[in-house]
């Protein structure tokens, strides 16, 4: 069984599930006075051991550790599904790029995770080692309230993390301490939570441990995933230069599942509301057909059935890739609730509202900076089960030449001038419009 990343053929694949030289597309080289040794045991130790100097991709001083604190996950997930993913010889060379040039913050919330947890083992440590491993690439957990294995698994996930020379925080709260969500504190709790993730971005200590500021924030939801999916986030966000790229998860319903926070450059929801309504709420006695996405957005709607990616106003969808200069000085922003929920008798905002997504916002505020290049990756498909996972997927679609040649994004530099709004997720009413900026 293929546990990790591999390539096309039987010399790249890793048994074990840690992405080792090989499993990233690395041609074995050796200098040619070893061709001139005597066979023997010798010789394969002499291999061997150059093979692992000289590779700049293997997180030499720990692999046996690493790979037996994967395999010690492995066996207590094991009840729990984990999608197979493989990393070819096409992936190595698109993404081959991504390990030079820039600093990334790589940011989780967990909450009883422990189904999907495996993935984080199976999959992250390549995500990692592509982007430049440990020198570039900082990884920050946040995890409170959860009543299954996901402390322990992330007590396990600290370890490997060691294990690979990666600099990190992990912070895992368990039980012991349970968000009150209730009385519309919901997105407040959220946000604080996505915040205390950022956390070692805020306060420097990622900076200190990569020798500068990062230069991307990498926010992942608790996804199923391959490595090639985040890859391809990361790669178009960097080729397109977005200032925000997301990828597209998918809902049981066949559709989109962050429908609440995507939004088109029009300001529409990616579906008719009034198709929403009757697909999943509408009586059975008459045919049922899935909505169509972007129905009053053609020229979306093509990209969109091409998996090309595209410009948004707003998006999240799972994992997410934004500059991280929106984060700090001198701009400093954060995810929080909306301001436009006003109390009546007050006459101020809400101390506590769900009127609008905290991912929401964050495109908000990015486009309130300046930061309008956000857009949208279908070929980055992930979900929140390895069944729904394994139907969507598309870590191995290779685009035609004709139409790969339309990958390019025509950017608008402004937003639309009203955006239809659901307020408190209440997806199943008519659209509120309102000013883009209102919240």
């Amino acid at each position: 069984m293929n546990l990790g990343l591999s390539g096309s053929g039987a010399r790249r694949r890793s048994s074990l599930g840690l992405p080792l030289p090989m499993s990233l597309g690395l041609p074995a080289r050796a200098p040619p006075r070893l061709a001139r040794l005597a066979l023997g045991a010798l010789v394969l130790l002499v291999l061997g051991a150059l093979y692992i100097l000289l590779t700049p991709y293997a997180p030499v001083p720990s692999r046996a550790s690493a790979r037996a604190l994967q395999r010690t996950a492995f066996r207590r997930t094991a009840h729990h599904r984990r999608v197979r993913c493989t990393y070819s010889d096409a992936h190595w060379r698109r993404y081959r790029g991504l390990k030079a040039g820039r600093r990334v913050f790589l940011a989780v919330n967990l909450f009883e995770s422990e189904a999907v947890v495996g993935m984080f083992f199976q999959e992250l440590p390549g995500v990692i080692e592509a982007l430049g491993g440990g020198e570039n690439v900082y990884v920050s957990v946040y995890e409170n309230g959860s009543g299954d294995r996901t402390p322990e698994m992330l007590d396990l996930f600290d370890k490997l993390l060691t294990a690979l020379q990666v600099p990190h925080t992990v912070v895992s709260k368990g039980a012991a301490e349970r968000s009150d969500k209730e009385e519309g504190k919901r997105i407040l709790v959220l946000a604080a939570a996505r915040n205390l993730a950022m956390e070692p971005l805020y306060l420097g200590a990622a900076a200190a441990a990569l020798g500068g500021e990062p230069d991307e924030v990498l926010f992942m939801n608790d996804i199923f995933f391959c490595a090639a999916d985040v890859l391809e986030v990361v790669y178009q966000k960097r080729r397109q230069g977005m200032h925000q790229a997301c990828a597209l998860d998918w809902d049981p319903g066949q559709i989109a599942y962050d429908r609440w926070v995507l939004r088109s450059m029009s300001g529409r929801n990616w579906y008719r509301t009034p198709e929403l309504v009757d697909w999943f709420n509408g009586p059975n006695d008459h045919p049922k057909s899935v909505p169509f996405a972007l129905q009053d957005d053609l020229a979306d709607r093509v990209r969109f059935e091409a998996h090309l990616p595209l410009q948004v106003f707003s998006c999240w969808n799972g994992a997410s890739v934004i500059d991280a200069s929106a984060f700090l000085p001198p701009r400093n922003m954060r995810f929080r609730q909306s301001r436009a929920d006003m109390d009546e008798h007050l006459g101020v905002p809400k101390n506590a509202t769900m009127k609008a997504s905290e991912c929401f916002l964050s495109s908000v505020d990015l486009w309130k900076m300046g930061f309008g290049r956000i857009g949208i990756v279908p070929k980055a498909s992930v979900a929140y089960t390895a069944d729904l996972y394994d139907r969507w997927r598309k870590d191995g679609l290779e685009l035609l030449p004709e139409v790969a040649v339309h990958e390019w994004i025509n950017w608008r530099a402004d937003p639309p001038t009203q955006v239809a709004f659901q307020d408190y997720a209440w997806w199943w009413v008519p659209d509120r419009w309102g000013p883009w900026d209102e919240q």
